[in-house]
């Protein structure tokens, strides 16, 4: 009786997926899963059922799935979730290649792409009026439809009658006559779409309804809409008003009188191979012509004041700035362009080798990352600035720059870019060589590089810069000399796959996160540096002179002797069990935050400044609450997906919860005064929280990225004193649960 009055006291409501009637209900040892209180986190597949039914609860207990339960699982081809489930989390499907039908006839959310890249799906049963504008892209088979919402009866697609909104189609799908909006990616990457007509009812059109479909030749607007048009035979939308292309495909003929070709207008169209800019177009927003990766001709009218395609170039040039806005895989660039413009050559996917020319004095970010056959980039003399992320380094096998280059250069065969005033690499590869000469990593010189397996910092260097190595995912080793001193802001974090870490004695500096999302078991600091120290086995980065802990590993032990926890110095790890000794009088906020796996957490009775009280319910009974409040502010700090909020918590602090993917519900049956900023930000299995009256406050992103989550404040309304990004994702808020 007691136990189930303290099931009632947490509200351990269940929320769970409905699916297909057929297939074979999986047990729980199908699924590597989590235990939390009287429910159970179904973390990831792992049976060999193809037709799979979810039940909504094991061994009596509520389940729950998220976001990585089926993603990028190739094995399932329908998928029956049973009946309970509120929403459907980010990515929950996400990859599902041979996935063909899946039932969600009582989901209520489906979150952002969710579905994106089922190639073979081609049926859906669904509830969902709130559906993710992205949560169906690249399903090119979508063809059958049946929803709670749908109007047509051929189940072809959502088309809410409330505002006449076409929210989903599918390849079938021709828009109603008396539709007024088509919602973005509404049709996005359907294949066998061979004719869109616009109808003269349709107000509003979202960017990229009908992107990425591919098959489609024949796109008009009925003569009597009085918002867009096709003029022409242009095969195109565009918008009246402002003269806008919003959408082509690869066989529109930009009219003249058209001025602006909009955001994505001819998105991922495949099969176009050939661009004509008339006169008068003034503007080309970013990424119009995005993956368009087949273009092989690009002109553009030479009496066109905007742009041009100087000396046959096959490409588009502002011409104002000489910015290179738009190539194709036989652009030959001129010697007058001066800049090279962020994702100019997001369309070209073949080819191998680059040698900029001579002219270019400005490359922009990201301008050839999404080059993946890209394996020689040669910097030509030229070019004075470079930004951040300009290749995909993970690809690249050979990067270097003209020795008449007075900025960067690339000496003796270093393979890499070196900023030469500084004596610092700002690209570097697998195989670069760092040169004897070289005393700094900069900043994201070696970022996102999945082919790095070792990172081994030769003597000559002395500052690593921020983010220098971050999400290097598959580095094993870090090998740092005793000539750093300097380690800057995420030099390192996101190099998951290293377990251990020496500081060396001539390190004075660390930066915030520098390690952060590792999977360090192991640290130590060599025992003659005079900044920092891993005193008592503790496994751990200690700012001496502080007593500061500043880095933390999943093995860490927290001394008695530190006062001090850091700001984001767990971020994280894989950290289960959390012990605040007596003397700790300072956590600062963040310092434990993106902690899944925490299981308890516990604070020393004799410490003045922290504790975590008992939960006491109605049968006097005492429970751990796993939490530190406080003490003098009765404000919550830190929290998990075993706390049980206990009496007198008056505040959730900023960051509480923070990252916690197993926390799935919170019950603020107290007076809580205010809720912190990003106080459960990131919390992706989050699914429920009940705001009674009394919150006065409610901090920025406090829910931020809780793609599941619905938020009850039956007796609450939101005061002028919550933040105005308070609920920036959007999730629920209706009186649903109590």
């Amino acid at each position: 009786m007691k136990k189930k009055f303290l099931v009632l006291l947490m509200l351990l409501v269940a929320f769970v997926i409905s699916g297909c009637s057929k297939g074979v209900k999986v047990e729980l040892d199908d699924f590597e899963y989590e235990v939390i209180g009287n429910e159970i986190l179904l973390k990831k597949y792992i049976g060999s059922e193809t037709e799979v039914i979810v039940k909504d609860s094991y061994n009596q207990m509520n389940a729950y799935i998220n976001g990585e339960t089926f993603r990028n699982n190739t094995n399932v081809t329908s998928v029956t979730l049973a009946s309970g489930f509120y929403s459907l989390a980010d990515y929950a499907f996400e990859g599902c290649t041979n996935l063909k039908e899946v039932n969600l006839k009582d989901i209520h959310k489906v979150g952002k792409y969710a579905f994106k890249g089922c190639v073979n799906l081609e049926k859906i049963k669904i509830g969902a009026r709130d559906i993710d504008e992205t949560a169906f892209i690249d399903c090119c088979n979508l063809t059958v439809i049946d929803s709670t919402f749908y109007s047509d009866k051929k189940k072809t697609m959502i088309f809410d009658e409330g505002t006449y909104t076409v929210l989903l189609a599918g390849k079938n799908a021709e828009i109603p006559d008396n539709a007024v909006r088509i919602a973005p990616y509404a049709f996005y990457g359907r294949s066998g779409i061979t004719k869109v007509t616009i109808p003269g009812s349709v107000e509003e059109i979202g960017v990229n309804a009908f992107g990425g479909c591919s098959d489609l030749k024949v796109l008009k607007v009925s003569l009597d809409n009085k918002v867009y048009d096709s003029r022409d035979n242009s095969n195109a939308i565009i918008e009246r008003a402002t003269d806008k292309l919003i959408s082509g495909i690869s066989t529109t003929i930009i009219p003249n009188g058209v001025k602006i070709i909009g955001t994505h207008a001819f998105d991922n169209v495949a099969s176009l191979t050939g661009i004509n800019i008339p006169s008068t177009v003034k503007t080309i927003e970013e990424d119009a012509f995005f993956e368009c990766g087949n273009v092989e001709s690009i002109t553009v009218n030479p009496n066109n004041n905007n742009y041009d395609s100087r000396e046959n170039s096959n490409a588009i040039i502002e011409t104002a700035t000489n910015k290179l806005i738009f190539a194709c895989e036989k652009t030959s660039v001129p010697t007058s362009v001066k800049v090279i413009g962020k994702n100019s050559y997001n369309s070209v996917d073949k080819l191998q080798t680059l040698n900029l020319s001579e002219g270019v004095e400005v490359i922009e970010e990201e301008a050839f990352f999404n080059m993946n056959s890209l394996k020689e980039l040669i910097i030509s003399s030229t070019v004075k600035e470079i930004g951040l992320n300009i290749i995909n380094k993970s690809n690249i096998t050979s990067l270097s720059v003209k020795e008449e280059n007075e900025v960067y250069d690339s000496r003796n065969n270093s393979n890499a870019i070196i900023k030469t005033s500084e004596n610092k690499i700002i690209y570097g590869i697998k195989l670069s060589v760092i040169d004897p000469t070289i005393t700094t990593i900069g900043s994201h010189a070696f970022s996102n590089n999945n082919s790095l397996e070792e990172i081994r910092i030769p003597d000559t260097i002395t500052e690593i810069e921020a983010n220098a190595y971050s999400n290097c995912e598959n580095v094993l080793v870090i090998k740092l000399s005793d000539s750093i001193t300097t380690i800057g802001e995420e030099a390192f974090m996101g190099c998951t796959k290293v377990e251990s870490i020496t500081i060396p004695n001539s390190v004075t500096s660390i930066g915030a996160k520098a390690f952060a999302n590792c999977n360090l078991w192991s640290i130590k600091v060599d025992e003659a540096n005079q900044v920092y120290d891993s005193r008592d086995g503790s496994d751990a980065i200690i700012e001496t002179a502080t007593n500061k802990l500043v880095v933390a590993s999943s093995n860490t032990t927290i001394p008695d002797s530190v006062t001090s926890i850091a700001k984001y110095a767990f971020y994280g790890i894989n950290y289960k069990n959390i012990y605040i000794g007596k003397n700790i009088t300072n956590i600062e906020s963040g310092a434990f935050v993106y902690l899944s796996n925490i299981i308890s957490i516990k604070v020393d009775e004799a410490n003045e400044v922290y504790d975590s009280r008992k939960y006491v319910d109605f049968y006097k009974d005492e429970f751990e609450s796993n939490c530190i409040i406080e003490t003098a502010t009765n404000k919550l700090v830190l929290g998990c997906a075993y706390t049980i909020l206990p009496e007198g918590v008056t505040s959730i602090g900023d960051y509480a919860f923070c990252g916690n993917d197993n926390l799935l519900g919170l019950h603020l049956d107290k007076e809580i005064a205010s809720i912190g900023a990003y106080a459960f930000s990131d919390c992706s299995s989050f699914r429920y929280i009940s705001i009674k009256k009394g919150t006065q406050y409610v901090g920025e992103h406090a829910f931020r990225n809780c793609s599941g989550l619905t938020i009850d404040y039956t007796t609450q309304t939101p005061t002028d004193k919550w933040h105005k990004d308070w609920n920036s994702t959007n999730c629920f808020t209706e009186s649903y649960l109590f």
